[in-house]
């Protein structure tokens, strides 16, 4: 068994229950990776919180700055979801300037900075994983559209959000933006049968025809049943319909 990182800062930051704190305590007596873990996280969360003592620099958007003071200012009576929130937005300040600075040049540095920025990634990851979970619709574009232009390498449980999201979102523009983010990783052979499986049921002509132009673009032969059944069906529109006939010719 092993517990994800959101579990493990909840875990420091003393928000879970009794009864969840006690199996992850029993976990980490047993778990020498584990333990290193929660080190790793708790240094990079009370790095994060010290930062808050650093101004930015004059060149920094003046936006920026004001955000980050709001979010700071919110920190008072902020729950752990919050709490990540705001160590995503000193995650990107710190990207942005402060460790230029702060790590020794050379070879050294750049390692600790290696290690560092994928650290960062990760706990950027798991705010928007949080986010598309329980935020409005306009956040949850909002994060979609961040994570489509970003160029971290995405985790697993990142890529099965991005796919609960496209296939059960409310707001059918929020599915769409995940169709799209996901089709950034066509290169992973599991977001492409996700895809696959996904079109055997999707309903939506937009999503439907994003899907399939993706699903050709990555020559997936896989996409091939489910696209001659859209054609098949009787309810298709015939846009798709038209979309479909033109993979069908590409793929086969």
């Amino acid at each position: 068994m092993k517990y994800a990182d959101e579990i493990l800062i909840e875990y420091l930051e003393g928000t879970l229950d009794r009864k969840d704190a006690g199996d992850v305590e029993k976990w980490l007596n047993g778990s020498a990776e584990g333990r290193d873990r929660l080190a790793q996280l708790g240094t990079l969360l009370q790095s994060m919180k010290d930062s808050f003592e650093y101004a930015p620099p004059e060149q920094v958007d003046w936006e920026f700055k004001s955000g980050l003071e709001a979010e700071i200012k919110n920190q008072q009576n902020a729950n752990s979801q919050s709490w990540l929130r705001i160590a995503a937005a000193v995650a990107l300040l710190i990207a942005g300037f402060a460790l230029g600075k702060l790590l020794p040049a050379g070879n050294e540095g750049a390692a600790q900075l290696a290690t560092l920025q994928g650290q960062i990634d990760q706990l950027q990851q798991l705010v928007m994983m949080g986010t598309l979970q329980d935020h409005s619709a306009s956040e949850r574009l909002q994060v979609v559209s961040l994570i489509e232009d970003s160029d971290f390498s995405p985790s697993d449980e990142l890529i099965s959000t991005l796919v609960n999201t496209m296939n059960g979102d409310d707001s059918p523009n929020v599915r769409y933006a995940a169709v799209q983010a996901l089709g950034k990783f066509l290169n992973l052979e599991n977001v492409r049968m996700e895809m696959v499986r996904a079109l055997e049921y999707q309903k939506d002509p937009l999503i439907q025809i994003a899907m399939i132009n993706l699903l050709v673009q990555a020559e997936e032969k896989s996409a091939i049943a489910p696209i001659k059944k859209i054609i098949e069906e009787e309810n298709t529109s015939e846009e798709v319909k038209k979309q479909a006939k033109i993979a069908m010719d590409i793929l086969i």
